[in-house]
């Protein structure tokens, strides 16, 4: 599924990040106590604002994708590397083995990139949430915001450590 994302046009990228958003806001909105036209307007507002913010740095990342698992982009070939950068065996085929590589670097580069940034930000995020629910007592959706920051700041302690693991793999393979 991912692999065709990348193959649909703009306007069907900025509705398909964009609408999930505007509803869960336009929802927000009416659990606030705003009205059913407030609701909408600001759904429809915030949900084209993320579609367009996340299609924009979507296809910003596209080219580098296409750089980093080289010359042939097939869905198979892509499929093959992103399952050999996640688990199993190191791949027999070279150019796999080389797509994968390039894949779990340009990974791996994305995260130390923005590595410091994240580790700020997460855990104000986190103590943001928990603020809130202090004050907030009644609402049950903190918990998932919590578990989903947790999880946010684990990946960014985590994940380049495997990653730079499972390169060193992949290159003596």
């Amino acid at each position: 599924m991912r692999g065709r994302l990348g193959t649909i046009p703009t306007w069907a990228s900025v509705l398909l990040m964009g609408v999930p958003f505007g509803v869960a806001m336009g929802i927000s909105v009416t659990k606030d106590g705003g009205s059913a036209e407030s609701a909408v307007v600001s759904g429809i507002l915030l949900g084209l604002f993320f579609g367009l913010a996340m299609t924009i740095a979507s296809n910003r990342q596209r080219p580098l994708l296409r750089l980093a698992l080289g010359t042939n982009t097939s869905p198979a070939l892509r499929r093959a590397a992103t399952r050999a950068v996640r688990r199993g065996p190191v791949p027999a085929d070279p150019e796999v083995r080389a797509a994968a590589i390039g894949l779990a670097e340009y990974q791996l580069n994305l995260l130390t990139g923005r590595r410091r940034v994240s580790l700020i930000i997460w855990p104000l995020v986190l103590a943001a949430i928990i603020a809130s629910t202090l004050v907030f007592d009644d609402a049950p959706w903190p918990i998932a915001l919590i578990a989903i920051c947790l999880s946010l700041i684990a990946d960014q302690i985590i994940r380049p450590k495997y990653l730079r693991a499972r390169i060193a793999v992949l290159k003596t393979g």
